[in-house]
């Protein structure tokens, strides 16, 4: 591929992007993610899709990502099956595994990261998944994703189509310094436009039933100002495509 071609182009656009904004996140003071990574899963939890789901694939928060233990705590609390990804390095992919026990069910995994043990899990097919918790570098307002560049997500994602044809809503978390004005793409999306302003305001986007970008919700939730030292950060809670 040449490297002036558009996909090229993107990739290296990309590749800006995501290390520009997991630098930024990687700059937040430790009680600011952990007071605004609070604030986000709160959100998420009040969120109509949350509670309309039956089966919510989350994942465990690594390094400077929000720490998602409060949600996951929250969905088997709630007496719904929560699903987490395993790593599969061989075939390039992730697994996905039914957890029902923190401490039995989870072991460190590739890059130490949390993720379920075969040896008692469940394995789940990606179709029974009603609602997914995505990580990633960068969103932007109109529903664009930046993961870290491997396309594990982009191939479960793309397996998780229902039988009726629709695909599961899709959610990710993310700090005010992880939004951007655009994430690079090969096509244009079907989107709408966030409504609201950058000031501690959460907003919603998700996948409607044939697989394009929706606003489906938009929710408002006033920030208590962070420390002084930070205060300039504010978070948004982003959804993917």
């Amino acid at each position: 591929m040449s490297i002036n071609s558009p996909r090229s182009r993107l990739g290296l656009d990309k590749t800006g992007i995501r290390a520009a904004a997991l630098k930024r996140r990687e700059t937040l003071m430790p009680a600011v993610r952990r007071d605004y990574g609070r604030v986000i899963m709160n959100e998420i939890r009040s969120m109509a899709a949350f509670r309309r789901a039956s089966t919510v694939m989350a994942y465990c928060g690594f390094g400077s990502e929000i720490d998602t233990t409060p949600l996951l705590q929250a969905i088997i609390e709630s007496r719904k099956t929560l699903v987490l990804p395993k790593v599969n390095r061989a075939l390039a992919h992730l697994e996905i595994f039914r957890v029902e026990d923190f401490g039995a069910d989870l072991v460190a995994g590739v890059w130490g990261i949390s993720e379920p043990t075969t040896e008692v899990c469940a394995a789940v097919a990606p179709e029974e998944i009603d609602l997914v918790v995505v990580p990633g570098a960068a969103f932007d307002r109109q529903g664009g994703r930046i993961g870290y560049g491997r396309g594990y997500y982009d191939k479960l994602l793309a397996s998780c189509k229902h039988a009726a044809g629709r695909y599961p809503q899709t959610i990710a978390a993310a700090y005010e310094t992880q939004v951007v004005d655009a994430v690079p793409m090969v096509k244009p999306r079907r989107t709408h436009r966030h409504p609201g302003d950058r000031t501690g305001r959460l907003g919603a986007w998700g996948i409607d039933g044939k697989g394009r970008s929706k606003a489906s919700e938009v929710g408002s939730r006033r920030v208590s100002p962070a420390p002084a030292a930070s205060r300039r950060t504010d978070v948004s809670s982003s959804q993917i495509v």
